[in-house]
């Protein structure tokens, strides 16, 4: 049984703890907490740790803090702490039961070791550490709703995986280094979908940040990654460093901001638009979601600004794109970046970041593990080989809902029931449908007017083009459908997938065919070929396919699509 035991956090605690044999020498997890603030750790000695916290001088607000409540437990060991560890700083900076957690977030390496289940978020241990947790009065919401929450999934605290440790590592002293030297320095990360790219994006903003690397002397001891950072402190002096975290779609760009503007050390100011990046100069440009970066084709009305833009920084207005303006506005440029993901003809094409990619000072690394899908990295690849036309051999997934419906009531049933039991599921389609209901002011009642009908079944396109994922809920998600503009960037858990009539399937040559008179995207064809906007349907679906945590739903309209995805696709029905 799990025990948390509370003491009073002054320099008598070591004493205090020194007679309880589990504080003196067994691993523990401790949070030490006033009304406002609260520091998580974890040790194998509770009494000289907390006599560590008292008596540092470089860390002087600890001692603001006025108890400390030790967990224990006789199964424990180091690898448990440390994960238990994790999840709790990870859980409670989005908990906001304390104004702001004391951590310095040095990114807990995430390690697979023995009966590691026993500790995850989801086993019942941690649930009743939890539940005793909020009967003191340390955290408030249920965890079902912190993991459902943009503050969670967008939280600089999550332990990192091995390759994100490898690449920050590489990053920090591929920056030490040039910025040394006075050379210019671009960074590619290039993952496809679920590889935590913004996960290790808003980690390396914070780090460059707010970490105090004055505190750490030159010894074996401190990791290699915080002496390039405090070199690069030492070249910009600390809160002197000029770092921009750039996101080109206004949606994702909005619900980081309202994340950032909660999080201890960031502010939403932090984040910015492409053209907001090319009115300063920076140090460091971090850049999500690269391939969302826009070029002059297909941008409407932004198109005068646009222009204007390219003429300030001295760039021909019908070649100049917002990939330019970042490389010209920053010293060193950080582009998280999946090819796969490019969605539309305003998108900067693949070539001009090849050209880039391949200059002198340009660093490339690359995520693997699969963080977001439970169907792991095999999953990710069927899809694309499936959408492809591959012919992949068939795959199961024993712990993803991976489903194909011949009925729509049937499908947005399961929707309904997914949603009513984890919350965060939504319905998503590709632009296979006009959009009636755009400038209607008020939620509109699919009845009255809608956008799209099956099966005698009316929905509306998201009413929200902002924030849409979690401002509907109930009903509503079996009533109104997501485009991809609307969701790229975002995570569900379950996502339900409408393959419009635009993609269908050609028995005869044994191909998928695209029909562009039926893709309804107004600037999603525009000034290309037959060929690149089959490319750009391919990945919306790819893209829409990916988004679900625990699983993907899919209706399709045509049925000759319908039937050549049953061969790798099990029927709900």
């Amino acid at each position: 049984m799990v025990r948390v035991k509370e003491y009073a956090f002054n320099e008598s605690t070591p004493s205090l703890l020194k007679d309880d044999a589990v504080n003196s020498d067994w691993p523990v997890v401790y949070v030490i907490s006033n009304d406002s603030e609260a520091y998580v750790g974890e040790t194998i000695s509770a009494t000289h740790r907390m006599k560590q916290h008292w008596d540092n001088p470089h860390t002087p607000e600890r001692r603001k803090l006025k108890k400390v409540d030790i967990i224990s437990d006789d199964s424990f060991n180091k690898s448990a702490t440390l994960d238990i560890e994790s999840s709790l700083i990870d859980l409670m900076s989005a908990d906001k039961r304390f104004n702001s957690l004391q951590n310095e977030n040095g990114g807990v390496y995430y390690h697979r070791y023995s009966k590691m289940g026993n500790y995850a978020k989801d086993s019942d241990l941690f649930q009743e550490l939890w539940n005793k947790l909020k009967k003191k009065d340390l955290v408030k919401h249920e965890i079902v709703d912190l993991t459902n929450s943009n503050l969670f999934k967008y939280s600089p605290y999550k332990a990192l995986t091995e390759d994100q440790c490898f690449t920050r590592d590489q990053i920090f002293h591929d920056i030490a280094e040039a910025m040394s030297q006075n050379k210019p320095l671009t960074c590619f990360v290039q993952g496809s979908a679920g590889t935590g790219k913004t996960i290790l994006a808003i980690y390396l903003l914070k780090q460059l940040v707010t970490t105090r690397t004055d505190d750490y002397e030159d010894d074996d001891s401190v990791p290699d990654y915080l002496l390039d950072l405090k070199k690069i402190q030492g070249l910009k002096p600390h809160g002197s460093l000029k770092v921009g975290y750039v996101v080109a779609m206004t949606s994702l760009r909005t619900s980081i901001k309202e994340v950032f503007s909660q999080i201890k050390g960031l502010k939403a100011s932090m984040v910015i638009g492409p053209a907001e990046a090319a009115k300063q100069h920076y140090d460091v440009l971090i850049v999500d979601e690269a391939h969302r970066l826009k070029q002059r084709n297909g941008l409407g009305a932004d198109i005068g600004s646009f222009d204007e833009t390219n003429r300030k920084l001295g760039f021909d207005i019908n070649t100049g794109n917002q990939l330019d303006w970042i490389v010209k506005q920053s010293e060193v440029q950080i582009l998280f970046y999946d090819a796969e993901q490019s969605v539309k003809p305003s998108d900067v094409p693949k070539e001009h970041f090849d050209r880039l990619f391949f200059k002198d000072g340009s660093v490339h690394y690359s995520l693997e593990s699969q963080m977001r899908c439970l169907g792991g990295n095999d999953y990710i690849r069927y899809v694309k080989d499936i959408f492809e036309n591959r012919s992949p051999e068939r795959l199961s997934f024993n712990q993803y809902a991976f489903r194909l419906y011949h009925h729509i009531d049937h499908f947005c049933d399961d929707m309904l029931k997914e949603e009513t039991d984890n919350g965060l599921c939504r319905i998503v389609a590709g632009y296979a449908w006009d959009w009636h209901t755009k400038n209607e002011k008020d939620t509109v009642d699919p009845a009255a007017v809608h956008d799209i009908e099956l099966e005698g079944r009316p929905f509306v396109w998201n009413q929200k083009a902002q924030g849409w994922v979690s401002s509907i809920s109930g009903k509503r998600i079996v009533e109104e459908v997501g485009c991809i503009h609307t969701i790229q960037g975002y995570d569900l858990n379950v996502c339900g997938v409408i393959v419009g009539s635009e993609i269908s399937y050609d028995p005869i040559q044994h191909s998928i065919t695209i029909d562009p008179s039926r893709y309804r995207d107004p600037k999603g064809k525009i000034n290309s070929d037959p060929a690149q906007i089959k490319d750009y349907i391919l990945h919306i679906y790819e893209t829409l396919c990916t988004r679900g945590i625990k699983g993907t739903f899919l209706y399709v309209c045509d049925p000759e699509l319908r039937a050549y995805l049953s061969r790798y696709i099990d029927w709900a029905d």
